[in-house]
């Protein structure tokens, strides 16, 4: 009976581990965090892991800000994030329920080298930093003020970042001020209410109109253009052979993957597959506050 017993615990942990229905808690923070695509300052390992998106993400706040930050280990799902883009969603429940938006990228990058040597590709850091170079706005909806495409970094505080780390992991982060979710009349009652993050990444393929950030309900995918090592269109025809369709859900697990688990479940999965998918997720959350 007791090796029974032992069993079944041992087989239910995976399911309390990857449930959705967890309602977690951000982390208060002391210091302020930088928006800059650096994740130096966010504690490891991440909180969070979705296993069909394949991203680890942690959530942070003080007293005036969220924080979120979402960590890519895959070299191929990095180029679906950089080509089909992503959009960040904020859903909270009250006298109604509004739903605030960031797409960020916002899908579409498509990077000519067209003044490159013949037979020549650009480097790594070259096409990185064109990127960067490139996507400097992002579409906003839903919030107080400043909805529509924006800069990254702008006066209503609202701010998004991305870039690689040492590891050559993509880091993502976005600041998010509470006027901005609630309006300038906010109150401390409105900071205890239940939030639902939302994570959409969109297929590679998508132009800038279908993916994260536009509105073009056409339905037609742009599939001309390959990607270098990095995950930036480059010129060039795209392998549909791996296409197929989907929308993932994934499962997150509360309690963190560490960049190591991440590194590993890169080179294990040889299925890419995916990146010709659009994964969702949701993780429900309160703020945190000192105690």
């Amino acid at each position: 009976m007791k090796k029974y017993l032992s069993l079944l615990f041992t087989i239910s942990i995976p399911f309390i581990l990857f449930s959705q229905d967890i309602v977690s808690k951000s982390k208060w923070l002391i210091e302020k965090i930088v928006v800059d695509g650096i994740s130096s300052e966010w504690e490891k390992p991440f909180d969070f892991y979705n296993s069909n998106a394949r991203v680890m993400f942690a959530l942070a706040n003080d007293s005036n800000y969220l924080y979120i930050c979402i960590l890519n280990t895959e070299k191929a799902n990095q180029i679906r994030i950089l080509n089909g883009g992503m959009k960040i969603s904020l859903i909270t429940k009250g006298k109604k329920k509004n739903t605030a938006s960031i797409s960020f990228p916002m899908g579409g990058n498509k990077m000519e080298h067209n003044n490159m040597p013949s037979g020549k590709r650009p480097d790594k850091m070259m096409m990185r930093n064109i990127f960067l170079k490139n996507n400097t706005s992002m579409k906003t909806s839903g919030f107080y003020s400043d909805n529509g495409i924006i800069p990254i970094n702008n006066i209503s505080g609202l701010k998004a970042a991305i870039d690689w780390d040492t590891n050559n992991y993509l880091v993502y982060e976005i600041a998010i001020p509470f006027f901005q979710i609630f309006g300038l009349g906010y109150s401390g009652n409105d900071l205890l209410k239940e939030f639902t993050l939302q994570v959409e990444i969109f297929p590679l393929g998508m132009s800038d109109k279908q993916g994260a950030g536009g509105n073009d309900k056409s339905g037609k995918k742009n599939e001309e253009g390959m990607q270098n090592e990095d995950g930036i269109r480059s010129e060039g025809g795209a392998d549909h052979s791996m296409r197929s369709e989907g929308n993932r859900q994934g499962n997150t697990r509360n309690g963190g993957m560490n960049q190591h688990e991440g590194q590993n479940h890169q080179q294990s999965n040889e299925d890419r597959s995916y990146i010709f998918e659009k994964s969702k997720f949701k993780q429900t959350f309160f703020l945190s506050f000192p105690s």
